[in-house]
């Protein structure tokens, strides 16, 4: 006996159209029996079988649409049915969700319109630099036009080059001037000062109270020395006020060792014989160097300022001065009675 299947499932497809009909599975079964008679195409015998027979698979060849429905096949075929009745609405329901978010997509057509629209990326911009608007620009030239329009551009429209010249070359005269100043440093400088009032007393031998280190630069310098005293008892003999130059930083008291302040070189001297005023003022003339000098008025004579005095200059030491050396503010009492006040010492520098 022969069965012709179709089964087809109808409903929506696609495209929404509710008249159309998808076949889904067609096929034809067999269940092995076939009648001797009756009924079109009867035979007598089927491959050597005869009467009333029992065709099983190898009696019928399969063709690509006959197929012997086997267990397994129905097995199938029932899972499919099942699976269509189950989920096929929901299979149509996802296929119109996907037809609507196809249809919210770009046409060609937009797209090309928005490509050729959109605003290409120059080269050293970003894309929130702002640019020059003509709001902007106007401004901008309305301001180079204007820049020169003020309530003085007449007076300075008066202006020529030959003046502004001649004011330049002026400027440069003074400069050179002020460069000159700067590069000798005539500038007067303070090297030391102090107004702590020193009283000796007590003493027979020289005694040194100051040691100022003098320049080791090797440049050349005007000093000026200020020393104030004054004796206010007096006993024995005359006291010397000295200043003297020498290597040792604390030099000892008399003239006992190469260290002691009477072995160093004077430089300039007063004396007073009772209780007056017994300033020293000196000026010199300062050589650095290794083969440095310093320059003066005569050591041994006593007076109080050099500017007074008659005495030749000459040059009072000779040394290396890129040493350290110092300058020291001496006394020498004769008399422990003798009582001699320093108020004030100042010794100022000028680069020549």
């Amino acid at each position: 006996m022969r069965i012709d299947f179709e089964i087809t499932y109808r409903g929506e497809t696609v495209n929404l159209d509710l008249t159309a009909s998808q076949m889904v599975v067609s096929f034809t079964l067999y269940d092995g029996n076939f009648p001797i008679s009756g009924g079109s195409g009867a035979v007598s015998s089927v491959n050597g079988k005869t009467g009333a027979v029992v065709l099983d698979a190898s009696d019928i060849a399969e063709t690509s649409t006959l197929k012997w429905l086997t267990s397994t096949l129905k097995g199938y075929y029932d899972t499919a049915y099942n699976w269509v009745n189950t989920n096929g609405s929901s299979v149509l329901q996802s296929i119109s969700d996907l037809q609507t978010a196809i249809g919210n997509r770009y046409t060609k057509s937009e797209t090309d319109n928005l490509l050729n629209n959109k605003v290409d990326k120059v080269s050293g911009k970003g894309l929130s630099e702002n640019d020059l608007t003509n709001a902007l620009k106007s401004s901008y030239d309305s301001a180079v036009t204007d820049k020169h329009t003020h309530g003085n551009k007449s007076i300075l429209d008066l202006i020529e080059q030959p003046l502004t010249t001649a004011l330049k070359a002026t400027y440069d005269g003074y400069g050179s001037q002020i460069s000159a100043k700067a590069n000798t440093a005539d500038i007067e400088t303070i090297l030391f000062k102090s107004t702590t009032s020193t009283i000796v007393t007590g003493k027979t031998l020289e005694t040194s109270i100051y040691s100022i280190p003098l320049p080791t630069d090797g440049n050349n310098y005007r000093i000026e020395v200020y020393s104030q005293a004054q004796v206010s008892t007096f006993a024995g003999t005359a006291i010397s006020h000295r200043l003297r130059v020498g290597t040792y930083l604390s030099p000892i008291e008399g003239s006992t060792g190469a260290n002691a302040i009477g072995n160093q070189t004077t430089i300039g001297m007063n004396q007073a014989s009772s209780a007056v005023q017994m300033q020293l003022t000196r000026r010199f003339i300062f050589r650095g160097g290794a083969s440095g000098s310093i320059y003066g008025g005569g050591a041994g004579v006593n007076y109080a300022d050099d500017a007074s005095g008659s005495v030749a200059f000459a040059t009072l030491k000779s040394a290396d001065f890129t040493t350290q050396n110092y300058l020291y503010v001496s006394f020498n009492p004769s008399n422990t009675s003798a009582v001699v006040s320093h108020s004030m010492i100042i010794v100022k520098l000028i680069k020549i």
